[in-house]
Protein backbone atom coordinates (compact mmCIF):
# COMPACT_ATOMS: atom_id res chain seq x y z
CA UNK A 1 0.00 0.00 0.00
CA UNK A 2 2.82 2.45 0.86
CA UNK A 3 4.37 1.62 -2.30
CA UNK A 4 1.67 2.19 -4.71
CA UNK A 5 1.09 5.77 -2.29
CA UNK A 6 5.29 6.50 -3.28
CA UNK A 7 4.85 6.01 -6.53
CA UNK A 8 1.50 7.58 -7.32
CA UNK A 9 3.47 10.94 -5.71
CA UNK A 10 6.20 10.31 -7.87
CA UNK A 11 4.29 9.97 -11.04
CA UNK A 12 2.75 13.57 -9.60
CA UNK A 13 5.38 15.25 -9.05
CA UNK A 14 7.11 14.24 -12.76
CA UNK A 15 3.75 15.24 -14.68
CA UNK A 16 4.30 18.68 -12.27
CA UNK A 17 8.20 19.35 -13.17
CA UNK A 18 7.01 18.42 -16.71
CA UNK A 19 4.44 21.10 -16.72
CA UNK A 20 6.67 23.15 -15.28
CA UNK A 21 9.10 23.47 -17.79
CA UNK A 22 6.97 23.11 -20.54
CA UNK A 23 4.17 26.06 -19.70
CA UNK A 24 5.02 29.58 -20.72
CA UNK A 25 6.35 32.24 -18.42
CA UNK A 26 2.84 34.30 -19.07
CA UNK A 27 0.36 31.51 -17.28
CA UNK A 28 3.30 30.76 -14.13
CA UNK A 29 1.70 33.01 -11.25
CA UNK A 30 3.26 33.30 -7.25
CA UNK A 31 6.51 32.51 -7.72
CA UNK A 32 8.89 32.37 -10.75
CA UNK A 33 9.89 28.86 -12.84
CA UNK A 34 12.72 27.87 -10.76
CA UNK A 35 11.16 28.16 -7.45
CA UNK A 36 8.31 26.35 -8.48
CA UNK A 37 10.57 23.38 -9.70
CA UNK A 38 12.32 23.55 -6.18
CA UNK A 39 9.14 23.60 -4.18
CA UNK A 40 7.84 20.48 -6.33
CA UNK A 41 11.04 18.26 -5.70
CA UNK A 42 11.71 19.38 -2.10
CA UNK A 43 7.75 18.97 -1.04
CA UNK A 44 6.69 16.42 -3.64
CA UNK A 45 3.89 16.05 -2.27
CA UNK A 46 2.57 19.55 -1.22
CA UNK A 47 4.37 21.40 -3.81
CA UNK A 48 2.47 19.60 -6.60
CA UNK A 49 -0.92 20.48 -5.36
CA UNK A 50 0.28 23.75 -4.42
CA UNK A 51 1.66 24.01 -8.34
CA UNK A 52 -1.91 22.97 -9.34
CA UNK A 53 -3.97 25.02 -7.10
CA UNK A 54 -1.60 28.39 -7.28
CA UNK A 55 0.91 27.67 -9.11
CA UNK A 56 -0.41 28.09 -13.28
CA UNK A 57 -3.10 29.78 -15.06
CA UNK A 58 -5.47 27.57 -16.95
CA UNK A 59 -7.62 28.69 -19.55
CA UNK A 60 -11.31 29.24 -20.02
CA UNK A 61 -13.16 25.95 -21.17
CA UNK A 62 -15.60 26.89 -23.96
CA UNK A 63 -18.81 26.22 -21.69
CA UNK A 64 -17.84 28.35 -18.91
CA UNK A 65 -20.74 30.67 -17.93
CA UNK A 66 -19.54 34.39 -17.88
CA UNK A 67 -19.16 35.62 -14.29
CA UNK A 68 -21.28 38.72 -15.46
CA UNK A 69 -24.46 35.82 -15.44
CA UNK A 70 -24.24 35.77 -11.81
CA UNK A 71 -24.41 39.30 -11.05
CA UNK A 72 -26.42 41.11 -9.07
CA UNK A 73 -26.82 44.44 -10.39
CA UNK A 74 -29.39 45.07 -12.60
CA UNK A 75 -27.57 45.87 -16.03
CA UNK A 76 -29.60 48.83 -17.62
CA UNK A 77 -31.63 48.32 -21.01
CA UNK A 78 -29.45 48.67 -24.02
CA UNK A 79 -29.98 51.97 -25.77
CA UNK A 80 -31.80 52.61 -29.17
CA UNK A 81 -28.99 52.21 -31.91
CA UNK A 82 -28.12 55.07 -33.83
CA UNK A 83 -29.38 55.10 -37.39
CA UNK A 84 -27.51 56.91 -39.90
CA UNK A 85 -27.31 58.09 -43.38
CA UNK A 86 -24.94 55.34 -43.64
CA UNK A 87 -26.42 52.31 -42.22
CA UNK A 88 -29.60 53.34 -43.78
CA UNK A 89 -27.31 53.52 -47.47
CA UNK A 90 -25.79 50.03 -46.23
CA UNK A 91 -29.49 48.43 -45.77
CA UNK A 92 -31.17 50.23 -48.81
CA UNK A 93 -28.24 48.23 -50.93
CA UNK A 94 -28.87 45.02 -49.41
CA UNK A 95 -32.63 45.32 -50.65
CA UNK A 96 -31.41 46.19 -53.66
CA UNK A 97 -29.21 43.47 -54.24
CA UNK A 98 -31.52 40.99 -52.54
CA UNK A 99 -34.45 41.97 -55.37
CA UNK A 100 -31.89 41.73 -58.23
CA UNK A 101 -31.15 38.34 -57.20
CA UNK A 102 -35.27 37.44 -56.90
CA UNK A 103 -35.25 39.17 -60.01
CA UNK A 104 -32.83 37.01 -61.75
CA UNK A 105 -34.31 33.87 -60.25
CA UNK A 106 -37.82 34.74 -62.05
CA UNK A 107 -35.74 35.38 -65.50
CA UNK A 108 -33.80 32.05 -65.21
CA UNK A 109 -37.18 30.30 -64.11
CA UNK A 110 -38.88 32.01 -67.58
CA UNK A 111 -36.20 31.33 -69.85
CA UNK A 112 -36.32 27.44 -68.41
CA UNK A 113 -40.10 27.30 -68.98
CA UNK A 114 -39.36 28.83 -72.97
CA UNK A 115 -36.91 26.00 -73.48
CA UNK A 116 -39.24 23.56 -72.84
CA UNK A 117 -41.92 24.82 -75.19
CA UNK A 118 -39.49 24.66 -78.10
Amino acid sequence: MGITIAFAVFVMMVFVLIDIILIDETQIRNLGRIKWILVAVFLPLIGSLFWLTMGRIYAKPAWAIPLRFFSRRETPPPSEPVVTDVELARLDAEIACHQQKEKILELEAELRRRRKLL
